[in-house]
């Protein structure tokens, strides 16, 4: 099995198969929203834990919130993953970069790629209009056609174990995780299409030595599960369940989101609580240098952020 490592990212946001209806919603201020008097400067500590989110929190379908504030604004794409050109989300992207943005920050991709990283762009026309297409490629080509940068929002994953490690994580752990976390992603895009044939093992003897080498880990410390019956034992023992289920995106969900999670949806939380704390760090940077900033990425993603968005801007306006 072939991986593109320049673009294979444990952070990889999913694509949605179902299409959204179109909101219409007119703008109105965030309903029962907190009232928070802006400060311009976004507060990380007001973040929500990701242990204390809860899916009912979050807003149905994608909707837009704009936060502005300090002569700044600040415009959030709260996406329900999609790769439907017809969707509600592509729709959303479309609308805000003909608003003509300074600057684009999107899901999935590192920070430390820079603006306008050309093999994101190179996979962003490869996947277009396939399964495997997403409303951060869609954002990557619109802005690059419209002359406007954009730049991933994601951590390097040695930070992220770094953040694990600190919170009781083990290095194998965070490894397996992100494997789990990729795994449903290559079944949508017909990569992996069974969970004990050629295809799976390939995908393991890849995927582990890739995150290993990403989170500056040396391979021998994730020896133990780098082949498929290796991995199988591991999940086994980890998440006591069946290795039926890698292939949806039960594993990999915050605790929150299932009745019974798995040690699994608890890593979940904590790599989500890493990669929000250093989102927002972006988002504070980028709107020191510019006016104008999108950022596209799940509505889960928007829900901690708010309070901590709030504190710069107060209460945001719904525009869709």
């Amino acid at each position: 099995m072939a991986v593109d490592r320049r673009f294979v990212r444990s952070g990889m946001i999913a694509a949605c198969m179902t299409a959204l209806a179109a909101c219409g919603a007119p703008p109105t201020e965030t309903q029962n929203a907190p009232q928070a008097t802006a400060e311009c400067r976004i507060d990380a500590d007001a973040r929500i834990p990701w242990s204390d989110w809860r899916p009912e929190d979050d807003v149905s379908g994608t909707a837009i919130f704009d936060y502005s504030g300090c002569s700044k604004r600040l415009v959030f794409i709260a996406a329900e993953h999609e790769n439907d050109p017809a969707s509600d989300t592509f729709a959303a992207v479309r609308q805000m970069i003909a608003g003509d943005p300074d600057l684009v920050l999107i899901e999935g991709v590192p920070a430390q790629r820079g603006r306008n990283y050309q093999p994101v762009l190179d996979h962003a026309a490869r996947v277009e209009a396939t399964p495997g297409d997403n409303e951060s490629m869609l954002a990557a080509r619109l802005s690059d056609a419209r002359g406007i940068p954009f730049v991933g929002a994601e951590p390097r994953d040695d930070a992220v174990l770094d953040y694990a490690l600190e919170n009781g994580v083990s290095e194998v752990e965070l490894i397996g995780f992100y494997v789990l976390r990729q795994l449903p992603q290559m079944a949508r895009s017909g990569e992996v299409d069974s969970v004990d044939g050629p295809d799976m093992a390939a995908a393991i003897e890849d995927l582990v030595p890739y995150f290993a080498d990403e989170t500056g880990l040396d391979r021998e410390a994730v020896a133990d599960i780098d082949t498929l019956p290796e991995f199988q034992e591991w999940y086994a023992g980890f998440n006591d369940r069946s290795f039926d289920e890698v292939l949806d995106m039960r594993d990999s969900v915050p605790s929150a989101s299932l009745p019974d999670p798995a040690r699994s949806n608890f890593i979940s939380d904590i790599v989500a609580d890493a990669r929000d704390d250093f989102i927002l760090a972006r988002i504070e940077d980028a709107l020191d240098a510019h006016d104008h900033v999108l950022i596209v990425y799940g509505g889960s993603h928007q829900t901690v952020q708010d309070p901590a968005l709030q504190a710069a801007f107060g209460a945001p306006t719904r525009l869709r």
